[in-house]
């Protein structure tokens, strides 16, 4: 009887700490964040006090998350993840929720995929890309363009030609205590005129790879199509 008994007592335990973890779960799920906006997404880059998440529900929307109090609770690329917040998000992007109460681990693999629109936009940054002027001449120029990010950094190939031209100037100034009224003229920077309506991609000349390297490459450009040769300064 004692042996049976035991082993009731050990089930009866058994059952209610299911039942109070069950509880436990409901009332945390439910409840204590009952009254919180959420966001749930998959986790595009973490940082040391934050991380970056792809919402689920339209992949354009970024929001950069800061971390609660747990901390890094071993949040990795690729985990889908709920974030409970107080309802208010800065305007910028990517969004940035405030008052962020919890954040949840839900898979620690999405089968959402990152985009690669997604991936450049938080891995590729300005400053890994080196630009170097090989020529410069008056029908065009050619760079040599050294890109070390984890994804290519996306590089437009929109230019203007432009020329430093002195163009007068007007306005009333005070000197000496006196208000007068001054002319002169003041330097600045103005595009020249174009004698064809074209794009910058049409005076491209034919992008060269530096040993087969995505990261290295040369382009050129002849804008004579565009801007005709151009001219000498007359000083």
């Amino acid at each position: 009887m004692k042996k049976k008994t035991k082993v009731s007592l050990i089930c009866i335990l058994i059952v209610l700490a299911i039942t109070a973890f069950l509880v436990y779960k409901f009332w945390d799920n439910n409840i204590r964040y009952k009254d919180c906006s959420t966001i749930r997404g998959v986790i595009v880059k973490v940082y040391d006090k934050s991380m970056t998440v792809m919402g689920t529900e339209s992949w354009n929307d970024l929001y950069d998350i800061s971390f609660t109090e747990e901390g890094d609770i071993g949040f990795k690329k690729g985990q889908e993840v709920i974030a409970y917040y107080n309802g208010c998000m800065q305007e910028c992007y990517p969004g940035r929720p405030t008052g962020v109460k919890k954040i949840k681990i839900i898979k620690e693999k999405s089968k959402i995929e990152i985009p690669e629109n997604i991936l450049k936009f938080c891995y590729s940054s300005e400053s890994n890309v080196k630009v170097e002027i090989l020529e410069l001449h008056d029908s065009g120029i050619a760079l040599n363009i050294e890109d070390t990010n984890e994804y290519p950094y996306e590089i437009s190939h929109e230019y203007t030609v432009s020329r430093e031209v002195e163009e007068p100037v007007n306005y009333i100034r005070q000197f000496n205590g006196t208000i007068e009224n001054y002319t002169g003229t003041t330097l600045t920077w103005k595009e020249l005129d174009k004698i064809a309506d074209i794009s910058c991609e049409e005076t491209e000349v034919k992008s060269q790879n530096i040993d087969n390297s995505k990261s290295k490459q040369i382009i050129k450009f002849d804008w004579t199509k565009m801007y005709g040769k151009l001219q000498p300064r007359k000083i």
